[in-house]
């Protein structure tokens, strides 16, 4: 479905919008949403000391090689990789 929106964004005319509702952008913005592990099997190697914070109210997401970091206030869907370059 995220496909398909994103496609439609691009149409004349129409894409300007349906770009302009809530619930099609949410739709089409879904599909690209990664997860930490995602991210970490394609940078991993090329980081170090790496934590991922995420809103206490969300579950760790127990990514190997990572630390596990909490941010108070900040969205549950939200989630940030920090970490060195080597």
């Amino acid at each position: 479905a995220g496909k398909v929106v994103r496609a439609t964004w691009r149409l004349p005319r129409v894409g300007p919008v349906i770009a302009k509702r809530r619930f099609a952008t949410r739709l089409g913005w879904q599909a690209n949403r990664l997860s930490p592990g995602q991210v970490m099997d394609a940078v991993g190697p090329l980081l170090q000391d790496v934590t991922i914070f995420r809103s206490p109210r969300r579950r760790s997401f127990a990514v190997p090689g990572t630390a596990d970091g909490q941010f108070e206030g900040v969205h549950r869907s939200h989630w940030w990789l920090v970490g060195t370059v080597r």
